[in-house]
């Protein structure tokens, strides 16, 4: 890719993982960190909420699987 692009536009052209993990329930922490140690995946996608849970349960999935890059959905609704 050329390097003078904008990064939007470089970041367009990467390719999407290829295992990719959606947690789609919001949850409480530990429950959320149970669904993600039971996903085998190499990337996790979390829904998150938007209230003061949202770091907790960041916090908990990121300690069930350290290994794991997360893709942050703050879309929810």
């Amino acid at each position: 890719a050329d390097q003078r692009q904008p990064v939007r536009r470089r970041a367009a052209q990467t390719d999407p993982p290829r295992e990719l993990c959606g947690i789609e329930s919001i949850g409480e922490p530990a429950a959320m960190a149970t669904e993600a140690r039971a996903a085998r995946s190499a990337w996790m996608k979390v829904k998150l909420a938007g209230g003061g849970g949202d770091l907790a349960r960041l916090e908990a999935i990121h300690a069930a699987r350290p290994d794991t890059p997360i893709w942050v959905d703050a879309n929810e609704g």
